[in-house]
């Protein structure tokens, strides 16, 4: 009966302990880590010019999916019927509302 009383005023103490283990895990070790080796800057650069530019390859492969999703979205679209009607319908609201607020 006392515990529900009681436990508002531990949980503060509770979070407010501090937990070194949880706080900083690796302090004392990385503390006294030595400094990684650094590489030249010509070695990261010549790996990076080395490598074949891959915008070509993106670039196609993009503007095909891009188009089969075009040919997808027609075919869809073309199934409904009065579909470009009510779409028609809705943009012509909200330009009449644009225009009542501008």
């Amino acid at each position: 009966m006392r515990l529900p009383l009681l436990l508002p005023l531990l949980l503060p103490l509770v979070c407010a302990c501090g937990f070194p283990d949880l706080d900083v895990p690796e302090g004392d070790r990385v503390a006294r880590a030595d400094y990684p080796d650094l590489v030249p800057f010509g070695d990261v650069t010549g790996r990076a010019e080395a490598m074949p530019p891959a915008d070509a390859a993106i670039g196609q492969d993009l503007e095909g999916r891009a188009g089969a999703l075009r040919d997808r979205a027609a075919a869809i679209g073309g199934d409904a019927p009065g579909a470009d009607a009510e779409a028609q319908r809705r943009a012509d609201g909200l330009r009449a509302r644009a225009q009542a607020l501008r």
